[in-house]
Formats: C-alpha cells, sequence, structure tokens
C-alpha cells in the first residue's frame, strides 16, 4: 500500500497531456457512462503514468468538471454571431447549441443523471456548476431579470434546464424535435414567470 500511495504522489514535469486525458475520459464515458470510468482505466486506454493523471486530475469528478467547462466556454466563445434582440430566442438558441455539441458525446452526457442518482454528493458537489452554468446562458441572452430576482430565477432555468437535458436523453428523432418542443414549452413558462415579477 505504501508503494501504491507514492506512486501516485509522484511528480511529472511532463503533466501537460490534458487533451489526451480529457478525449480518453469522454470515449469511455460514452461507452459506459461516467460513473464508471477509472482514472486506471484512463491510464491504461491513454498508456499515460496514472500518477501523471492524479496529479493533475485526483478523482473522475475533477476531470468532468474540466469537461462541463471547456463546454460552457465554447458555447460562450461562439454564442455571440447568434445573439438578437429577443432574450427569448437567444435562450433557444443556447439551448441548442449546448445540445449541438453534447451530441457530440451524447452517451457521455446523458449518463450524467445517473451519476447524480447514484453518487449524491457528486451531485451536490456539482450543484452550483449548475447555477453558473444557467447564470451564464441567462446573462449571454441578456433575459430581463430584476436583480431582486436574480437567484430564483438561476435556480428556476436550472431545473428547467435538467428538464430539457431529461427530454434529450429519450429524445431517439434524428432532428431532436421532441427536444425542441420540450424546449419551446419550458421557455414558455420561464417567460410567463417572468412577467409576473416585472420582467420585459
Amino acid at each position: 500500500m505504501a508503494q501504491k500511495r507514492k506512486r501516485y504522489q509522484r511528480k511529472s514535469p511532463h503533466i501537460a497531456r490534458d487533451p489526451k486525458i480529457i478525449s480518453t475520459a469522454l470515449a469511455l464515458a460514452d461507452e459506459k457512462g461516467w460513473a464508471s470510468v477509472t482514472l486506471r482505466e484512463i491510464s491504461k486506454r491513454s498508456k499515460l503514468p496514472i500518477w501523471d493523471i492524479a496529479e493533475r486530475y485526483p478523482q473522475v469528478s475533477d476531470i468532468l468538471r474540466h469537461v462541463l467547462k471547456d463546454l460552457s466556454a465554447q458555447i460562450e466563445a461562439e454564442a455571440g454571431a447568434h445573439m438578437t434582440d429577443s432574450w427569448r430566442e437567444n435562450l433557444q438558441e443556447l439551448l441548442m447549441l449546448r445540445l449541438e455539441l453534447t451530441n457530440k458525446n451524447r452517451g457521455g452526457y446523458a449518463s450524467l443523471p445517473d451519476l447524480a442518482r447514484k453518487d449524491p454528493l457528486t451531485a451536490l458537489e456539482f450543484a452550483p456548476m449548475l447555477l453558473d452554468t444557467a447564470d451564464s446562458m441567462l446573462k449571454l441572452a441578456k433575459a430581463p431579470i430584476p436583480e431582486t430576482y436574480s437567484v430564483a430565477f438561476k435556480v428556476l432555468f436550472s431545473a428547467l434546464y435538467l428538464s430539457i437535458i431529461d427530454a434529450w436523453r429519450q429524445d431517439e428523432t434524428k432532428d431532436l424535435s421532441k427536444t425542441m418542443a420540450v424546449i419551446d414549452r419550458r421557455l414558455a413558462m420561464f417567460e410567463k414567470a417572468l412577467t409576473m415579477v416585472g420582467g420585459q
């Protein structure tokens, strides 16, 4: 056991291997879901020493956090060219863009609700990131949310977003038409709630 612990803590000057680590983790998550991915499997498939991976990402959840942050960064970078004067159209565009990007690794992203159910502590750990994601999308869309209700609407949009993800997981249509219909209904609910508190 002492030898194993020493190996995992070993320092490497060649730690900048994120692309290979991330792509391997995504491939494994696509195949079996994030809840079943381990650092040992990532090491075996990527042929990178496990201590190199563990030094950069002590847990698989740290890799997942990197993946989700990168996804949000991609959306923020691409969103500008698609934003209009309509906050509702902007939110729809952002949601569709997010689904388009997640569809490239559908198996992995679709497994996230299962991970949350199997590991509630990890789900709780990622709750602030979900709220940050909601906040980012609302700001990018320029949703007119009164400051007094900002937290409440972040929570509401987070809940609506999770329901959209659930619909997307079950949608087998090629054009995701069922998911698009759910997005339209959820945005109508969000707009109604916003109107009730004086949002324009």
